[in-house]
Order: C-alpha cells, then structure tokens, then sequence
C-alpha cells in the first residue's frame, strides 16, 4: 500500500470529494516485500476461482489490473522510494520489487533497492539468518528518512 499511496497522489479520481481538502502525497516511501503489479495475483485467482468475483478486487480485467498495479502509476517526479524485499519471499516474489525498482529508474526518481538473504515474506529466516539483518534494516529505513526528509 504505501507504494501506491506514493505514486497515485497526482493521479485523478483518488482524491475524491470527501477528501478534497487533503493531500495524498507524500514526501518518501518505504515499500517492504510489497506487490508493485497485480497481473500474477490476478492470474492465480482466475486459475483458483474461474469467473468468480474476488472479494476485495471484483471482476479482473485489463483495466481493473493497470488500475490496482503501483506500477502502472510509476511518472517522474515521485518521491524517493526505499525497497526492501527478501530474495526468498514466496508470498511476494523478489521480481515484483525488482520491477518496481527498475520502472522508478527508468522514470528517473530516486530509488534504493535493497535484497536480504536467506529472507521469506515480513523478513523470516529461511536457510540461516536474514543479510542484511534487521539492526542493519533498522538504520537503513532511518537513514533514508533522515537523508529523504532533511
């Protein structure tokens, strides 16, 4: 989520009336092991559910998948991004922040990638311990915010 809420703030129809007197930006995202498109969610549930509605997303199609993918709102002028994925998360797979990544460079924001080891989805250890580790984690999110924020 904090993906998205970082690059759909320019974005019309998701500062709606009820919140017309509030921003949506924001001045720096930190994105840990999150999707960043939703096409493979999308694929499995169709597989798994055949015409079924999903609970949360409704009917998927071309346009509901653009529209629920932080990447399809990746432009110039984001806010810096701070990624943090495991290299052996099952649940969000290393590719979706890797894209990410990728689309923010192309796009000419400021973007940090960093890719733990021996890390599953929300940082359990798989294999031995997590590297880096979470101390380490822990001053790289603040020196992020520190260096994002003044």
């Amino acid at each position: 989520m904090s993906s998205f809420v970082g690059l759909t703030h320019r974005v019309d129809g998701f500062n709606n009336a009820a919140w017309a007197n509030q921003s949506s930006a924001v001045a720096a995202v930190v994105d840990m092991f999150g999707p960043s498109d939703r096409l493979p969610f999308a694929r499995r549930w169709i597989r798994a559910h055949r015409d079924a509605p999903n609970p949360v997303f409704g009917y998927y199609n071309p346009l509901t998948i653009a529209r629920e993918s932080a990447v399809t709102y990746v432009s110039p002028g984001n806010p810096p991004f701070l990624i943090l994925q495991g290299l052996k998360d099952t649940t969000e797979p290393p590719f979706q922040s890797i894209d990410l990544y990728k689309h923010l460079r192309a796009a000419g924001d400021r973007a940090q990638l960093i890719l733990i080891k021996n890390s599953e989805h929300e940082f359990h250890a798989v294999g031995g311990p997590i590297s880096p580790g979470i101390p380490a984690l822990t001053s790289d999110v603040i020196d992020f915010f520190m260096h994002s924020l003044g």
